[in-house]
């Protein structure tokens, strides 16, 4: 969770059926500024994405393969220290 102090407060409008499933498994406002920093990740992702493939052209299969070898390799080591950054 982000370490910002200074807190906004805005009214959002949600599902019934979802606010109940989440305050059923999670502290609720934890769990939506964590979905918020992934969405966000997930939202630069595809900026950088998009702006090395304008600079760069499409990704090769083998960069694509490359990437996803990359990436499982660290989630499984990821997943080795309990999901911890280290």
């Amino acid at each position: 969770m982000t370490d910002d102090l200074s807190i906004v407060t805005k009214t959002v409008r949600l599902p019934s059926r979802l606010v109940h499933e989440i305050e059923e498994r999670a502290d609720f406002n934890r769990f939506l500024v964590e979905a918020a920093e992934r969405a966000l990740a997930l939202i630069k992702t595809a900026e950088i994405v998009e702006a090395h493939q304008a600079e760069h052209g499409v990704f090769t299969p083998e960069q694509i393969a490359h990437a996803r070898r990359a990436w499982h390799s660290e989630a499984v080591a990821a997943a080795g220290r309990g999901g911890r950054e280290d």
